[in-house]
């Protein structure tokens, strides 16, 4: 018989502890969206990590390991990982102590987005370009085919502010990756959902249906649509029309196009709150914010597709390894076309 023991990985400047050299206590993990990726940490006071100061570099890597007939195999090959199994790299900014243990706060590395200011203007430019500009050295998954005639930011807010702004904009979702880069992913992105067995892989599951709240479209400022690219400039004369919907008119957008993406993104953010839910689960590293899954074998039938819109990875000597994941609703886009 096989069991599984929870296991960890500190990567603290480059040189790795297993979470018993570490004499790790407990570790926590929020990944979620439009925010930056959270650990929280105890140890033993006599830590080999207990040199750790504020602004010291930390990757952690999770695995639930087997442990059978003596023999031990990581699942993932943990003990031999490198950063493309990180769940979370960043960096520490909060250290407390007391008598017999050392408490650890840390932000991923995309925080750096968060303290950093600048001003600039982008002219005829797609929106992954700006964002690379936007994100510097930092690295960056990008999902975003739109153009911009005009896109101006000035140090006055965040680099991280106006990243948000866009993600909303276009129907993206900002967050950190696991390698401590930034991403910014559709939120229309499909993909397999990962099955959870009731009976086998969930703990407990809450699931609630809502009424959703009123939809809020957008119009273009600009008359590129009807009377060419090169009239952007020109401010529409009437771009919302009588009777109208609640709608915005972004600053950002011209065009018809831009206008469309964000009406369209705001009916599947509508449409998928619809359906909230909170599930636990035995620790599971392959689930991050963005995920497909399904519940499956409930009593009262399965769950139908979910779209995981946060995780926290929680691992100490009392509960093993657990994950919980806060769900929304999610249907093949809901028959609204891109």
């Amino acid at each position: 018989m096989s069991l599984a023991r929870p296991n960890a990985i500190i990567t603290m400047d480059g040189q790795k502890f297993t979470s018993a050299e570490a004499g790790l206590v407990s570790l926590r993990l929020d990944l979620g969206f439009n925010t930056h990726d959270r650990l929280e940490m105890t140890l033993w006071a006599d830590s080999t990590l207990s040199n750790v100061s504020p602004g010291s570099e930390l990757i952690i890597e999770l695995s639930n390991e087997l442990v059978s007939d003596n023999l031990r195999s990581s699942a993932g090959g943990l003990l031999g990982a490198s950063n493309d199994n990180a769940l979370w790299t960043g960096t520490i900014d909060i250290v407390q102590s007391n008598a017999g243990q050392l408490h650890l706060s840390g932000l991923a590395s995309s925080a750096q987005l968060s303290q950093s200011r600048m001003s600039a203007t982008w002219a005829d430019q797609s929106i992954t370009d700006i964002i690379k500009d936007m994100a510097g050295e930092l690295d960056a998954e990008i999902e975003a085919d739109l153009q911009l005639s005009n896109y101006s930011i000035d140090n006055s807010r965040s680099v991280w502010s106006y990243l948000y702004d866009l993600a909303q904009l276009t129907g993206a979702e900002l967050s950190s990756a696991g390698s401590g880069g930034l991403r910014f992913v559709l939120a229309a992105k499909g993909g397999a959902s990962i099955s959870l067995r009731y009976g086998a892989d969930l703990i407990d599951w809450h699931l609630s249906e809502k009424q959703t709240s009123i939809l809020t479209l957008a119009a273009e400022h600009g008359a590129s649509s009807s009377q060419g690219k090169e009239k952007w400039h020109w401010l529409a004369h009437d771009p919302v029309g009588a009777g109208a919907d609640s709608t915005v008119i972004p600053s950002a957008f011209s065009s018809r196009e831009a206008a469309d993406l964000f009406s369209k993104a705001a009916q599947l953010r509508q449409k998928r709150s619809s359906m909230q839910g909170e599930v636990w689960v035995g620790g599971r590293i392959d689930l991050r914010p963005g995920g497909l899954v399904e519940l499956t074998g409930l009593p009262r039938g399965d769950s139908g597709t979910l779209r995981i819109k946060a995780v926290t990875h929680q691992l100490d000597g009392q509960s093993g390894f657990i994950t919980a994941l806060a769900v929304e609703g999610y249907s093949e886009s809901f028959g609204i076309e891109f």
